[in-house]
């Protein structure tokens, strides 16, 4: 697939703000540290959010993508199709997260427990599961 673009893997790129003490508490507290892995590519040509679908494509087509892209699962072997959505948002900030605050957390940002039950096989044992299972 041509996609009108060139990536290049940048390793040596850090995300100071994954790693610094406060997020890694955070991270530790939401059962995501270690879990979280970041990795950085740059590409050569002006992306258009029109043509989201073709940089989708081109970016997980590209050999040096699919030969440094560390997943649990891998790539597929050969070129793959590529579906990308566009998500709507009007949020543009964290703010949504402070309603969590006394519903699903405590004022420490500690996740509250609950009583435990199954949903779906799915074990829900605090409040922010039994919210997100809500939703869904």
């Amino acid at each position: 697939v041509d996609g009108g673009f060139t990536f290049y893997h940048v390793p040596s790129r850090n995300f100071p703000s994954l790693e610094n003490q406060n997020a890694l508490n955070f991270l530790m507290q939401w059962s995501m540290k270690g879990r979280l892995h970041c990795q950085c590519y740059s590409f050569d040509e002006t992306f258009k959010t029109y043509d989201f679908q073709k940089f989708a494509t081109a970016f997980f087509n590209s050999d040096v993508v699919r030969g440094t892209l560390e997943t649990d699962e891998g790539l597929p072997s050969e070129e793959c199709e590529v579906e990308a959505i566009h998500v709507p948002c009007s949020l543009l900030s964290m703010d949504i997260f402070n309603r969590c605050v006394g519903v699903v957390t405590h004022p420490t940002g500690r996740i509250k427990s609950c009583f435990e039950e199954y949903h779906n096989s799915v074990l829900i044992n605090d409040c922010l599961k039994r919210v997100l299972v809500q939703f869904v």
